[in-house]
């Protein structure tokens, strides 16, 4: 499957400047990619919190070095920011002289767990990020791409349910079982360990794998604390933190009377 054209990319590319706006999503879906089409990066300012050298050269200790920072590029990528160190007060920092401009610099930031696991972001860059949640691909996405059709979708319908629809598999299907085992062993907990402080312990593994034998049913904190011998707060942590790392995804439960609703909630 050749690149295709995201549904977020309007909304992306729209939103700065002078704001920054900020791709959020799991490892792996395309961010990268996606701002690749949307700036030219042989032309843009590029750091990855990925790389020790770039987290090194974002420790800015003045305005100067923010505005030498901004006057490297119309274009501003930071991907992966969620490990860069201060990175609240960094964005603060940047769009705060942005709005100074008389040309504001483009300014796009990508971050594969939330950026309210890095210390300080809620309070140090509210009102100055624009954040957009991005999803595998859609069947709308792969249904509208070169040499794809509606029939196509439906007919794979069943597979996708198992394999997903994460670009890579979408694009390379025979080796769809492989990616995704890879994609467990090396990436998917790699910022949950980071940034969350955990480790992958008996414990913690069960949770998930009872959490991945109950998607679509319901569950509460205290039958998971039961099967999995941990404390219902510890539950509670553990899946708030793999909510934000974008590993799982909790759907509230749904009542006409809200406080109904809020007593049936995850708890």
């Amino acid at each position: 499957m050749n690149w295709l054209k995201r549904t977020i990319e309007g909304s992306v590319s729209g939103q700065t400047p002078p704001k920054a706006a900020v791709i959020c999503g799991a490892r792996r879906i395309g961010k990268t990619t996606l701002l690749e089409h949307i700036v030219n990066k042989d032309e843009a300012a590029w750091y990855t919190g990925d790389s020790f050298s770039d987290r090194e050269r974002l420790r800015l200790f003045s305005e100067g070095d923010v505005k030498t920072l901004l006057f490297q590029s119309d274009t501003l990528v930071i991907d992966e920011a969620q490990r860069i160190p201060d990175i609240g007060l960094l964005l603060k920092r940047l769009v705060d002289v942005n709005m100074t401009l008389k040309t504001p610099k483009r300014i796009f930031v990508t971050g594969s767990a939330s950026l309210e696991l890095a210390e300080g972001v809620k309070e140090s860059a509210v009102g100055r990020l624009v954040q957009r949640q991005m999803w595998p691909l859609s069947v709308t996405e792969i249904a509208q791409a070169p040499k794809s059709s509606w029939t196509r979708v439906l007919r794979d319908l069943d597979w996708h349910l198992v394999y997903g629809m994460f670009p890579e598999v979408c694009s390379d299907p025979q080796n769809a079982r492989t990616f995704l085992r890879d994609y467990v062993d090396g990436v998917l907990f790699k910022d949950l360990f980071s940034l969350g402080g955990i480790r992958l312990n008996a414990k913690f593994e069960a949770l998930v794998r009872l959490l991945a034998c109950s998607v679509g049913s319901e569950v509460s904190c205290d039958g998971l604390a039961s099967e999995t011998g941990l404390n219902k707060t510890t539950v509670a942590d553990y899946v708030r933190l793999l909510e934000q790392c974008f590993i799982v995804r909790i759907c509230p439960s749904y009542a006409g009377n809200l406080t109904n609703e809020l007593k049936k909630g995850f708890n």
